[in-house]
């Protein structure tokens, strides 16, 4: 009984964890996959083709500010 109790509360978390993040997925001119993000709160997380991580945005109200894989500041946007 506590396995199926744990196991319904593993579910439930993992549903829950995938309603909270939005993915996005990206398509070339051609029409060929070129990558993803995923977003979730203030912050989406960009990936390649291969699904290798190339950086992260962060928004606070109006400014948008990007980082690279490694976490360095490399730009902002404003709406």
């Amino acid at each position: 009984m506590k396995a199926l109790a744990l196991a319904l509360i593993f579910v439930a978390g993992t549903v829950a964890t995938s309603y909270a993040q939005s993915s996005v997925r990206y398509y070339n001119k051609s029409g060929s996959y070129a990558g993803r993000s995923v977003s979730s709160g203030n912050t989406t997380r960009y990936y390649n083709k291969s699904g290798s991580y190339t950086g992260r945005a962060t928004t606070s109200g109006n400014t948008t500010r990007y980082y690279n894989r490694s976490g360095s500041y490399v730009g902002r946007s404003s709406r």
